[in-house]
């Protein structure tokens, strides 16, 4: 836990909260980067169809 306070770290711990729940992962770095540098609108919806292309892809070859 980043927080300092016992009464927050006891309702985290509580609630079943261990250390932080926060994780970076390889794709959401991939999909926010176009939006983070400010890119055009369709570079960022180009991003997001070829995430959903490679999505389906992968579905359905887990499903044959």
């Amino acid at each position: 836990m980043h927080s300092k306070d016992p009464a927050f770290i006891a309702t985290a711990e509580a609630k079943g909260l261990k250390g932080s729940e926060l994780k970076n992962d390889n794709d959401i770095m991939v999909l926010t980067n176009p939006e983070i540098a400010n890119l055009p609108d369709w570079v960022i919806a180009l991003v997001a169809a070829g995430a959903l292309a490679f999505l389906q892809k992968v579905l359905v070859q887990s499903l044959c």
